[in-house]
């Protein structure tokens, strides 16, 4: 007989606050958490994603260099997300760097007149630390405003 398969680690990303030019959530697994930020839902060209359950995919990050640069790590793809692809947990510090993805950070602070998060290089080390190289997870996306 095979051994029951071993339940997902599950990430849960809890939006608490939203402008038409970002949102503002936390994402936790098991007892840590980090804040996130994402483009608004309203954002003509590339909101962030409906709330819901989404399976996670360990893959590559390809910065701007391309693939195969320098600029190259680890990360989680959301998939199944309708209509939408390569949409992705990354490091960045503003929803105007994201094109739908989620970015990580370890406390908020204003860039250029934009709400951010800072040191998300970090909070994704951590992040992925956390999911200690498990090649697939679950992300449940929940909105609980002003919580």
């Amino acid at each position: 007989s095979h051994p029951p398969m071993a339940e997902p680690i599950r990430v849960i990303l809890s939006r608490w606050a939203a402008n038409p030019r970002q949102t503002l959530g936390r994402i936790h697994v098991g007892g840590t958490s980090w804040l996130c930020v994402e483009r608004s839902k309203i954002d003509m060209a590339h909101p962030c994603i409906p709330m819901g359950r989404y399976p996670l995919k360990l893959g590559m990050y390809y910065g701007g260099d391309g693939v195969g640069g320098k600029a190259d790590y680890p990360a989680y793809e959301v998939m199944n997300v309708p209509g939408r692809t390569l949409i992705k947990l990354h490091a960045a510090n503003k929803a105007s760097e994201l094109l739908g993805c989620i970015a990580p950070g370890l406390s908020m602070d204003i860039f250029g007149g934009e709400i951010g998060v800072t040191s998300s290089r970090k909070a994704l080390e951590e992040f992925m630390a956390a999911l200690g190289g498990t090649t697939e997870a679950e992300l449940v996306i929940t909105e609980e405003w002003g919580k």
